[in-house]
């Protein structure tokens, strides 16, 4: 939040002012009313006492101060009446300084108030201008001090003028000490500003990267459900396929990394099912292992808890680039999972046989864009922000992730996690063989490139399509007709998926609707379930979660 002026000082301050304007306008008030206060009480006393001189040099001071003040607030130019109120109180203190009888050099240093008041009113150049005015100004002074040029009035109340001195010198330091803080202020929300701008900068080149690949990723998936596609064929769509996914992950590592920097890297846990995790990971990473002439092993002793409550999407994040890079950099023997538990906690532990890294490779493996290999020999791609991210990740989850390793022995990497156990299970792995629902799915989406790859993968798993463009035409269909499911895109024109769940379920529909979304908001799934919506997935949509969110809400929608 940009520095104003305190609540209690704003009525004083002229409207239409910037934030910046406001909160030194505040200070130059509390100065020009301290000011004529006290200019006005001294001239006061002074013409009491037949000082006519001194009564007139404070009562010209008053008015000047108060000239300021109305100039203020007719212009509003904070600069004019700045440069106007510290002229008027360096000249008032140097006459000031003339004016006592006997004369007392220490006056002058008084003067060392007003590059002081000048800092906290304009600007940078300006303070040093009327620093070099003020020191001008203090040595005409003292040489006309010195000469015999002063106006011998006697204070009629030294204490007064004491009392004054004291409380505008400590006024000018805590206004300095104040303008510190408006600056660390505004540079503090300048600050936060243009995180805010990186993070939904990154979130837009996100979504605009993930929509795409959805198509190519997903049309990869569709080829491999076919079984008619030739051993040659399938091998070229499988490298399309795994590269494109490393292109994904390395988009996610970047804006998780964003996103945990910024504090917007939110963790849900949920139920997990960690004999199936294990099955899933070995389904996922074995035929990745067997290209490499690898074996994997995926084994969970049985202390682990059937179901425990987790963030699974972050986990399988984490042991995903922990597998990748185990794959990755081991050429020979293979790379092997082992989940136990403890009392309180959980670990999964990541082995290779690859070759091991050295103590300064280990002090340095979890930095940012960190490599274990030299730059000039790397054989392996990669932005190095996956263990980064991952060990972020794992620390959000109140847990740890450590590495062990030597030269030519391989590494360990483990992942320990407070064990906290749960009654639901989680449901198990769902293939496009195992949906064959005949379900009748209503695809919401602007994009025909993404209607196209839900339709082809859903009639893999012999759905009944019908297409919307938008969260208007899903309102239409669906009060038309009954559909089993509906798969709907929450950013589209229109009407987005939000607002249109929103109305189907103010008229009472009560079938599934599933949330697509290709954004990185963290929130999404939230605010999908907020409402009215039964799931959410991300995309790009893989065949795999597609077709486990149909088993899991088939029954549902049947």
């Amino acid at each position: 939040m940009a520095a104003r002026a305190p609540p209690f000082l704003s009525r004083w301050v002229p409207a239409g002012l910037t934030a910046e304007e406001q909160g030194r306008g505040a200070v130059l008030v509390v100065y020009v009313l301290i000011g004529a206060l006290f200019s006005t009480v001294s001239a006061v006393l002074a013409g009491v006492n037949g000082l006519s001189v001194l009564a007139a040099l404070n009562l010209a001071a008053a008015l000047w101060s108060a000239l300021a003040l109305v100039t203020f607030f007719v212009t509003r130019r904070m600069a004019l009446v700045a440069h106007l109120f510290i002229g008027g109180f360096a000249v008032t203190l140097a006459l000031g300084a003339l004016s006592s009888d006997p004369y007392d050099l220490s006056n002058v240093a008084f003067l060392q108030l007003v590059p002081l008041v000048a800092a906290t009113l304009i600007g940078r150049k300006a303070t040093i201008g009327w620093l070099l005015v003020t020191i001008s100004i203090g040595v005409g002074a003292i040489a006309a001090g010195e000469h015999g040029y002063v106006i011998h009035q006697a204070d009629p109340a030294p204490g007064f003028t004491h009392a004054m001195n004291f409380t505008f010198c400590a006024l000018a330091g805590m206004a300095f000490v104040f303008s510190f803080w408006w600056e660390r202020e505004r540079a503090m929300e300048g600050m936060r500003e243009a995180e805010r701008h990186r993070v939904a900068s990154l979130a837009n080149i996100g979504h605009d990267i993930r929509t795409p690949m959805n198509g190519v990723l997903g049309m990869t998936d569709v080829l491999l459900l076919d079984p008619a596609l030739p051993a040659r064929h399938r091998e070229m769509v499988e490298t399309i396929r795994n590269s494109g996914g490393v292109m994904v992950s390395l988009i996610n590592d970047l804006l998780d990394l964003s996103k945990a920097d910024a504090g917007r890297l939110v963790i849900h846990p949920a139920p997990l099912d960690v004999r199936a995790l294990a099955t899933e990971l070995k389904m996922l990473w074995e035929p990745v292992a067997a290209r490499s002439g690898l074996a994997l092993g995926v084994s969970v002793d049985d202390s682990v808890p059937r179901a425990l409550l987790a963030d699974g999407v972050r986990l399988r994040q984490v042991l995903s680039n922990l597998l990748s890079n185990a794959l990755k950099f081991t050429t020979e023997g293979g790379v092997r999972v082992t989940m136990g538990a403890t009392r309180a906690r959980w670990s999964i532990a990541v082995t290779d046989t690859g070759p091991g890294l050295t103590p300064g490779q280990l002090e340095r493996l979890f930095e940012r864009f960190s490599h274990a290999e030299d730059h000039r020999t790397r054989s392996q791609q990669g932005t190095g922000l996956g263990l980064a991210v991952s060990r972020q990740l794992c620390q959000l989850m109140q847990g740890t992730l450590e590495a062990r390793s030597r030269p030519g022995e391989g590494s360990t990497f483990t992942c320990d996690l407070p064990l906290t156990a749960c009654a639901v299970d989680a449901p198990e792995q769902a293939s496009a063989g195992a949906v064959k629902a005949g379900l009748k799915v209503l695809v919401v989406d602007d994009n025909a490139v993404n209607r196209l790859v839900a339709r082809r993968l859903l009639e893999a798993a012999e759905c009944k399509v019908t297409e919307a463009t938008d969260g208007a035409g899903a309102v239409t269909a669906a009060t038309g007709e009954a559909f089993d499911l509906i798969l709907m895109d929450l950013h589209m024109p229109v009407l987005d998926g939000l607002e249109a769940t929103r109305q189907l379920r103010a008229r009472d529909y009560g079938g599934v609707i599933i949330g697509v979304s290709a954004s990185a908001a963290s929130d999404d799934e939230a605010q999908c379930r907020s409402a009215g919506m039964n799931d959410f997935l991300a995309k790009p949509v893989r065949a795999e979660r597609l077709f486990l969110k149909l088993e899991e809400h088939r029954s549902a929608a049947l």
